[in-house]
């Protein structure tokens, strides 16, 4: 099932959606469906030229509460 789906059953805005993963696929995911990325410090040490960066990284999934609102973020 992909995120265009899951977004639709759940009649969510990409923009207000985040996909978290630890590889580029999973940021390429999040890109390819319009919502935000978030990339797990496991593969994503230091972006380099070329590479797809996720718009937050963290070591663990407690990070993600201050970057979470119930408001639009884009």
């Amino acid at each position: 099932m992909g995120v265009e789906t899951i977004l639709r059953e759940f009649g969510a805005a990409p923009a207000q959606s985040m996909v978290v993963g630890d590889s580029e696929v999973d940021v390429q995911t999040a890109r390819n469906a319009g919502a935000w990325a978030c990339g797990r410090n496991i593969r994503f040490r230091q972006p380099s030229p070329g590479r797809i960066s996720p718009d937050i990284l963290v070591d663990s999934l407690t990070e993600l509460l201050p970057h979470l609102s119930c408001s639009p973020a884009r």
